[in-house]
């Protein structure tokens, strides 16, 4: 369960990480 519960929470990172990126992007380009 706990190797469960940490490939969620990695996965979740992941998704925020590109979140953040893709909101930086559109900063950049003006859009955000």
């Amino acid at each position: 369960m706990l190797a469960y519960n940490d490939l969620v929470l990695r996965q979740l990172g992941e998704l925020a990480d590109s979140e953040i990126l893709a909101q930086a992007q559109l900063a950049a380009c003006g859009g955000g």
